[in-house]
Order: C-alpha cells, then sequence, then structure tokens
C-alpha cells in the first residue's frame, strides 16, 4: 500500500486508524506524528479533534497545548483544548481558552464558540444556560450550511442532555442511530464515533436505571 511509503508514516497511520474508528491507536500514531514534527499544529489539531472520548480528553487537552506553544493564536487549537477541559471538570481554565479565542472571531468561530460555552454551561451544571447556547450555534451553523458542525453540536449536546434529563434517553438513542444510518456521515468518522458514544452512554444510563 503506497500509504505506508510516503515521507510521513506516522500520519498515514493515524489516518487509517481513524477510518477505521480505532481512537486509541489513532492517538497513540498521532503523539508519534507530533514528536517527528513538534513545529507542526497539524498533528495537534488532529489530536486534539480525536480525543472526543472521556478516557481521551486529557491527550486531546495535551494535543491542544503543544500545539499552542507553536501558534497561540490558533483559534481551533483554543476551542479543541477549551472543549477537552470542560469535559475534564476544568471549568475556570475552558473559559479562558474561550476568552483567548473570542480575539479571533469570525462567523464560523463564533458558531462553534458558543457551541463550547453550551457544553461548559452544562458542565457547570446550568443546563438551560446549555441548551439555548447549544440552539444557538446549531442555528447559526444551519444558516452558515456546515452539516458536519451541525451533526456534531447535535451529539455534544446529546451527550450532555442525557446526563441532566433522564427522559431524553429514548431520544438520543433514536437520533444517534439515524445518524449513524444517513449517508452524509460516510467519511466523516468522528461524526460516527460520537454518535457511536452517545448510544453506549445512552445504554450505560438506563442499565444504571434498571
Amino acid at each position: 500500500n503506497s500509504a505506508w511509503l510516503t515521507p510521513e508514516p506516522h500520519e498515514a497511520r493515524t489516518l487509517a486508524s481513524r477510518h477505521q474508528h480505532e481512537w486509541h491507536d489513532a492517538l497513540q500514531t498521532c503523539a508519534a506524528w507530533l514528536a517527528d514534527e513538534p513545529f507542526s499544529v497539524r498533528p495537534a489539531l488532529m489530536g486534539s479533534y480525536l480525543g472526543f472520548r472521556p478516557e481521551h480528553t486529557s491527550m486531546a487537552e495535551q494535543f491542544a497545548t503543544a500545539g499552542l506553544r507553536c501558534d497561540n493564536s490558533n483559534f481551533m487549537l483554543l476551542n479543541n483544548r477549551a472543549v477537552a477541559r470542560a469535559y475534564q471538570g476544568k471549568i475556570k481554565e475552558a473559559y479562558s481558552d474561550v476568552s483567548a479565542a473570542l480575539q479571533y472571531r469570525d462567523a464560523r468561530n463564533d458558531a462553534h464558540l458558543i457551541a463550547t460555552l453550551g457544553l461548559i454551561a452544562y458542565r457547570s451544571g446550568q443546563p438551560e444556560l446549555g441548551r439555548s447556547y447549544y440552539g444557538s450555534s446549531i442555528a447559526w451553523f444551519k444558516h452558515l450550511k456546515d452539516r458536519t458542525s451541525i451533526f456534531s453540536a447535535i451529539l455534544h449536546q446529546l451527550r450532555e442532555e442525557i446526563r441532566h434529563n433522564s427522559s431524553s434517553i429514548d431520544l438520543a438513542i433514536d437520533m444517534a442511530r439515524r445518524v449513524k444510518q444517513s449517508p452524509f456521515v460516510v467519511g466523516r468518522p468522528e461524526l460516527v464515533g460520537l454518535a457511536d458514544l452517545v448510544l453506549q452512554e445512552a445504554s450505560e444510563l438506563l442499565e444504571n436505571q434498571s
């Protein structure tokens, strides 16, 4: 396979694992890629994006931090680190990253930041505020016709909603299944992975209720 013969084998292996939904392997090879290219933000961005599962959020934060050492004004690295920190309960630090990212605003960036503020609100015990932020973010993404970000925001919100409102579990399962069946997610492994995570966490919550 010619992919293994490229000058950046760690990048090729990261992408291969990503497409196979092997998230741990993808992060491990991405770390090797970053070690090979410590002054490139590309492996840092990839790692901070791939670490969406609960067991990987600390790694996602580390990837983003490494990338910000090279480019401290990179909006997506700041936003991705804010997300990773919010998932770890580092609310103050997450807000700090959002504040820094506000310096690099445009319409698309604002929509991402509003979604991140929704996550922070949920993780701060303010689900009503979280719903408001996510609703605004999804509406903005619809205006921008950014379907990938619409799906991503919905799935991230579903993860939060089922933690705060058990009556939403059945709806979350139905929506996650519909996302997985959508032709749109073909070639977008993170969306499939997020949908799988919603289904996993919803199933675990149902088991705990029984």
